[in-house]
């Protein structure tokens, strides 16, 4: 397994007004770079929740990660969204998965 720690993947900017553009995946410090050159399969992407209550806003924040992975030519056979609706099968979810997102906020909290 490879793990890349980043405290943000850039995956949209915000105009004046507050509205959210996806864009791809940002290079900093090489991140994208590196996830192309190590990720061995994109079979499936899992995107755990940090408010794995707050349905709506995981929704939002997976649907932006994944268009911004496709807008980096990286595209996922499957997409999990991880959070309080399939916690029971988190274990065999994590396992069969090719890269893990954990979403924003205190890593305690996920």
């Amino acid at each position: 397994m490879v793990l890349f720690l980043t405290s943000r993947l850039n995956t949209l900017v915000k105009d004046k007004d507050g509205n959210k553009t996806t864009i791809p995946l940002e290079n900093v410090n090489g991140v994208l770079d590196n996830i192309k050159k190590y990720l061995s399969a994109t079979n499936r992407i899992v995107y755990v929740a940090n408010d794995p209550n707050n349905v709506i806003e995981n929704e939002e924040r997976i649907k932006n990660t994944i268009d911004s992975f496709s807008l980096s030519n990286l595209n996922f056979n499957e997409k999990i969204l991880l959070d309080a609706r399939n916690k029971k099968d988190a274990k065999n979810i994590i396992l069969g998965a090719n890269i893990v997102i954990l979403s924003g906020g205190k890593i305690l909290c996920q």
